[in-house]
């Protein structure tokens, strides 16, 4: 049986510091506590989220661990990441929250890149093996949501990532398909307008250069 990947449990880098750990632990208690999701699943989840949290923070644990980590790993074994469905929209929400603060200004490529691993092929597997219509709407539209606030390329990139999903839901496909029409559209009037601006700087340095002179 393979060992649990407890990097992937507490949503970290492989290597992650003491202090990383403990933050990215705080923040999954605070979602998945039993009391807040009082589902026997999300009990579960939560018990690994426990596990993973004090494996990884103890020191002889850690070692100990990492070398099974890696024996596993050089076997071409792959990793224990399985996580229930309702879990996972969950985790979804949670990021949906995060994606809602974060600044305009951050770099694209790394936030696409990010969402295409949290929206990863094997999650959305996952999500849609329950069959059930209800549980991969939510996911679909917790993705379109999370779109609002990137950018026309950003945004298309994660809404090809996901069009297996998006197929059996084609509301939501087509709201993200009008949304992308409109993110372009004022991506190209801003372009458009600094160009006009330029040249409206250029026509008016001209003409008052030329009244100097008479």
């Amino acid at each position: 049986m393979p060992i649990k990947d407890y990097y992937q449990i507490l949503d970290l880098q492989p290597g992650a510091d003491a202090q990383s750990i403990r933050k990215a632990f705080r923040k999954l208690a605070i979602v998945h506590h039993p009391d807040k999701q009082p589902r026997e699943a999300s009990y579960s989840y939560f018990q690994e989220i426990q596990q993973a949290y004090a494996v990884l923070i103890d020191p002889v644990q850690k070692e100990h661990y990492l070398q099974e980590r890696w024996l596993e790993k050089s076997q071409g074994k792959s990793f224990d990441t399985t996580r229930d469905p309702y879990q996972l929209l969950a985790h979804f929400l949670e990021i949906e929250r995060e994606v809602a603060q974060w600044e305009k200004h951050r770099n694209g490529t790394t936030i696409a890149s990010f969402l295409v691993a949290l929206f990863s092929p094997e999650r959305i597997a996952q999500i849609q093996s329950v069959q059930e219509n209800e549980l991969t709407r939510q996911a679909a539209l917790c993705a379109f949501r999370i779109s609002a606030s990137l950018d026309y390329a950003t945004s298309r990139k994660l809404m090809e990532h996901i069009s297996n999903l998006l197929k059996t839901h084609p509301d939501t496909e087509d709201a993200w398909i009008q949304d992308l029409y409109l993110k372009k559209t004022r991506e190209q009037w801003k372009e458009r307008k600094i160009g006009i601006i330029a040249i409206l700087t250029i026509i008016i340095c001209l003409f008052m250069f030329v009244m100097t002179r008479r």
